[in-house]
This record gives structure tokens, C-alpha cells and sequence, in this order.
């Protein structure tokens, strides 16, 4: 191996060493380590080296939640500090060479700069290293290409041990060091080689490359290093899989692509909405009275920052909810109307509502959604579960359609017993089929999975499929199509096809880079999206999905989706 002349002014950023909480009894303790010129401070949230399985992942990350300071990235912020007042500002210039040292082990997590300690907490950990299907990002924070770092990677390394300050101190760029690593990069002969042979497939993607024996990250650039070629999230294992023959997948869905363009707000600044803040989660869109109209998120509401435990107990004071009515004539120019109202105070939407789906059927709109609850010596706990508001008119008013249609289970051992969530409704075989999240008690969000509750009338009463959970993951959108229905699990690029609504085929998986995430398509021949535009099969669409921007917020955009040609008599 080629050794590197001495750089004046090194410094070592070692990355961060990851410890995680014990899982199938193997050890959560690891380190990162990462050599890094910070070329461009001004670029935020990304990460000098993460390692991730499904949605989890730890990495080096500079920027994200305050600017010009490290953190230790991670899943839903769940093993990164929340306020990093006492963190030092990184005040290095683009020619100096910086090491950054976090250190995981058991449940405490210490962050190094230079040797140097950073910041040190408690943090609850996990387990990424022994996962078959774990995988090292460069550049964004985690494979759903969120956030960036400008900067130029000398040398990257993973440790399957908690490092200690002495043998961090120890490390040199380009030089092995007494303990094997789990993984490392030195770039030398401008090559992507995992010298500890782990990862032997790698991609560079738009905005890196190899210059210099370094790893080059501009704007958007990303290196995704894998142990095989496998897709990017692999978390979504289906439970309730169809038998090989037993459905014929419509052809036209091997074959899938999405694009997206930017959402515009008319009357943001009057109506005080802010997309870049904190805006998601669309439900589906209706077309009525010359007009499409959609349900999203706005977790700003009133000055409160929404989707935080924290926030919840504010909302009781608030006049709405989280719920934000829009309309527009045109799919690109959106007029925000209004605010949902909350409940009366008890009910079980008197804190907030969260995730909605609306459908048009017989005359009337229905909003299903999770409601959020002050009353928790009723339902038990703050998320009350899944309730139905129903309205003659789009625009409201909305009147409680009877109590909590899908509540968490009361067992504690079972998948849905902390929350019942993201409900979407497709009406098949003479059957309403709500599809909903479900999370366990004290599980983390990651950790979610997908069930099914089954009613004769659309509300209800709604009776929980007995083979839940169907499938793991985030939530989901679906609609009825041809002599089935499909699914777009969120944070995948894959797409679930059933004929009975139960069984899913194995995935397929999308030709675009994109992931799907946490949106909704409208449906110009479902009866259910309001009043249909054609009664032909649609093979294209356009819908609203939420996707994460600079920092840690998100916005809502206008994707196109399109499925393949269609075989003749099809």
C-alpha cells in the first residue's frame, strides 16, 4: 500500500465510534473514524461515514441540526444529542486535515476531535455491524440521499470494538493500525477499495469522485459501499407472501419509474405557511367541484413545532390541528384553505391529528386518521388510535363518525399495542380494507410494522386481521388496480401486488433512484378519490410526497408516476 507524504497541520477528525444496545447477543460497541477536509462548510447534514441496516444507521455528521458542528447522525435523531449548545464550533479551514472520534460503548456514546473529547451522553444503541445487510454511505447521512457534506475524505475506517482515546490518539491516515479494522478506505491510486474486504461492490453517485487519494463530496454527492449488490433498504420483509403461480402480476409492473417537480404554495406568505419547515405525510388527493383537494401535515401550526412528544401537551391550548386543508385547480398551484379543527375537549382528537386519508363514498367524505388525546384516563394512553371524521363538503365541517375505529392492542407483548397510525382504506372483494402501522410498546419508530383491519360498512366496526402484522415498515399508500390492488410501502423503491388484499407478491423494485416516501397518488378511475375522470386502467399518475430537505425538515412535492407499456388484451 502506497504511504502518503506527511500533511502539515493534521488533524485527526475521528469519526464516530458507535455502541449499540445488545442485540441477538451480539455487541453493539464500534467505532468510526473519518479524515476529512471541509471544503465547504456552507453544505449541511451530511455525513463523513455512516453505516446503516434498513432505516437505522450512525454516521459522522456535520451540520445538520446547528451550523458548523458535529454530531453523532442517526435514525430519527434517536442516538443524537438535541441540543448542542456546549458543542464546539469547527472552526478549520478547507486545507486542514481534521479527525473526528465518536465512541458508542454499551449505551454511552463519546464524540472525539483531534483525540480530544467533544461531547459525551448517554445514548440507547444498536446493533448495525452483525446485520447481514448493513451497508457504509458517504456523503448523505443515510442511503435516502438526505443531507450533504463538502468535503474531501482522505481516510474512513470502521472499528467492531469501542476504541479507547489512547489507541484513537494512535490512528494515522493511510497507516494500518495494531487493531484490524471492521472496514477502510484509504482512496490511494484515486480507487474505492475496501482494504479489509467487507465491502467489495461500491458506487459513486452524482457529486463524488476520486481525486488526489481522496474521496471528493460536493453538493449532493454520495458513495454507497455494499457487501453485495442488493437494494439500498432491504428492511421491508413481507410476512404474508403469495404462493409462486397462484396470482398473474399485471405485466406493466415490472416495469415503473418516478419523477418529481417542485409544490407551489400561492398564498404561502399570507396564510402564514412555511414549506421549509416542516410539512408531510399527504393524504389522498380528491377531485370535486372543479378542484383537487388534499389533507397534509403542518407541523408548524400556530408557532408550535408539531411531530414532537414534547409539542403534544401544547396543542391542548391550540384552535387546530396539525392538519392542513389545500386546494388546486391545476395540480402545481396550491391554495392553503385551513386548519382541521380539533375535538371537543375529551374526545379523542383534542391534542392533535395526525396522517390522514380521505375518500369520497356515497355522497360524503371521510378522513380517517390517528387522533391524539388528553384524555387518557378513556383511551388509555395519548394516541387514542385510528378515528373517522365525516363531512358532506371537502371544506368541512367535520363531525366524529362514532369512537376510535382501530385502537392499540391492550397486550403489551403485541406489535400494535404503543400506537395504531397512518390508516389508508381500499374497498375490495365487497370488504374495507384499512391498512395501518403499528407499534409496540417502548419500540422505537424504526421498528414499525404493518397489520390490517377488515369492516363490512366504511365505518366499521373494523375487525384486526388475524395473521398481522402483514409486512414491516414505515407505513404505506394503496389502491385498488385491475383484478387486485397494489401497495407502495414508504422508504423502498418496490411495489407490492395482491389479489385478495392479504397475500403480496415479493417486491418489485422501481427503475428510478428515488425511494417513495410518505405520499399519496391521485387516482383519476377510483371512485373512492372523488368524482372519476376515466373509467380506463391507469397506467400513469401524478400524486404529493413528502421528502426531506436541508437540515431536518421536510417538504411536500409533485411526483410523476408511470408503470410500463401494457400487453395487448390485457
Amino acid at each position: 500500500m502506497t504511504m502518503k507524504k506527511h500533511i502539515t497541520g493534521t488533524i485527526a477528525i475521528v469519526a464516530i465510534m458507535l455502541t449499540a444496545c445488545v442485540s441477538r447477543g451480539a455487541s453493539t460497541d464500534k467505532t468510526l473514524v473519518s479524515w476529512v477536509n471541509l471544503i465547504d462548510k456552507s453544505v449541511r447534514g451530511g455525513s463523513a461515514i455512516s453505516v446503516q441496516s434498513g432505516i437505522e444507521f450512525d454516521g459522522i455528521v456535520f451540520a445538520e441540526r446547528e451550523k458548523d458542528k458535529w454530531m453523532a447522525g442517526s435514525d430519527y435523531f434517536l442516538r443524537t444529542r438535541k441540543k448542542q449548545n456546549a458543542t464546539p464550533v469547527e472552526t478549520t479551514d478547507a486545507k486542514t486535515l481534521i479527525q473526528m472520534a465518536i465512541v458508542y460503548k454499551g449505551d454511552q456514546l463519546s464524540i472525539y476531535r483531534n483525540g480530544e473529547l467533544y461531547d459525551s451522553y448517554n445514548a440507547k444503541n444498536v446493533d448495525l455491524l452483525s446485520r447481514k445487510d448493513n451497508f457504509v454511505v458517504f456523503g448523505a447521512r443515510s442511503v435516502s440521499e438526505a443531507g450533504s457534506i463538502g468535503a474531501a475524505i482522505e481516510d474512513a475506517r470502521i472499528y467492531s470494538k469501542a476504541l479507547s482515546v489512547e489507541e484513537i490518539k494512535s490512528l494515522e491516515p493511510n497507516k494500518e493500525s495494531s487493531i484490524s479494522p471492521y472496514a477502510w478506505w484509504d482512496f490511494e491510486g484515486n480507487k474505492v477499495v475496501d482494504l479489509a474486504g467487507r465491502y467489495p461492490r461500491s458506487e459513486l453517485r452524482k457529486g463524488a469522485r476520486l481525486a488526489g487519494g481522496k474521496l471528493i463530496l460536493e453538493k449532493k454527492g454520495m458513495m454507497v459501499a455494499r457487501k453485495m449488490k442488493q437494494p439500498a433498504v432491504k428492511h421491508r420483509r413481507i410476512y404474508s407472501r403469495a404462493k409462486k403461480g397462484t396470482y398473474r402480476v399485471p405485466p406493466e409492473l415490472v416495469n415503473f419509474k418516478k419523477t418529481q417537480s417542485r409544490l407551489q404554495v400561492i398564498n404561502a406568505k399570507e396564510f402564514g405557511f412555511d414549506e421549509r419547515k416542516w410539512q408531510s405525510d399527504p393524504s389522498r388527493i380528491i377531485y370535486h367541484g372543479g378542484k383537487y383537494h388534499v389533507w397534509m401535515i403542518d407541523g408548524f401550526v400556530n408557532g408550535v413545532a408539531g411531530t414532537s412528544p414534547a409539542n403534544w401537551k401544547q396543542q391542548v391550548n391550540l384552535k387546530s390541528s396539525w392538519i392542513l386543508y389545500m386546494t388546486s385547480k391545476d395540480t402545481v398551484h396550491w391554495t392553503a384553505e385551513h386548519y382541521l379543527p380539533l375535538g371537543p375537549k375529551g374526545s379523542a382528537y383534542d391534542l392533535t391529528i395526525e396522517q390522514a386519508d380521505v375518500l369520497y363514498h356515497e355522497g360524503k367524505f371521510y378522513l380517517f386518521a390517528e387522533g391524539w388525546t388528553s384524555n387518557i384516563e378513556k383511551y388509555g394512553q395519548m394516541n387514542a388510535g385510528i378515528i373517522c371524521l365525516v363531512a358532506d363538503s371537502p371544506a368541512g365541517p367535520w363531525k366524529q363518525a362514532g369512537d376510535v375505529l382501530v385502537k392499540p392492542a391492550v397486550d403489551r407483548k403485541a406489535w400494535d399495542c404503543g400506537m395504531t397510525l397512518n390508516p389508508r382504506l381500499v374497498h375490495m372483494n365487497g370488504k374495507w380494507h384499512m391498512y395501518y402501522k403499528g407499534l409496540g410498546w417502548k419500540k422505537k419508530q424504526a421498528e414499525t410494522e404493518n397489520g390490517l383491519a377488515i369492516a363490512d360498512s366504511i365505518t366499521g366496526p373494523y375487525t384486526k386481521y388475524k395473521g398481522n402484522p402483514l409486512l414491516r415498515g414505515h407505513g404505506h399508500f394503496c389502491w385498488r388496480y385491475k383484478h387486485g390492488m397494489l401497495m407502495l410501502p414508504f422508504w423502498t423503491k418496490n411495489i407490492l401486488w395482491s389479489q385478495d388484499g392479504i397475500h403480496f407478491s415479493e417486491p418489485l423494485a422501481a427503475k428510478s433512484n428515488e425511494l417513495f416516501l410518505f405520499g399519496s397518488l391521485y387516482l383519476p378511475d377510483d371512485p373512492s378519490c372523488g368524482e372519476p375522470i376515466t373509467d380506463k386502467p391507469v397506467t400513469k399518475y401524478w400524486g404529493l410526497e413528502s421528502r426531506k430537505v436541508e437540515g431536518s425538515s421536510w417538504d411536500v412535492v409533485r411526483i410523476e408516476w408511470e408503470f410500463g407499456a401494457q400487453e395487448e388484451n390485457e
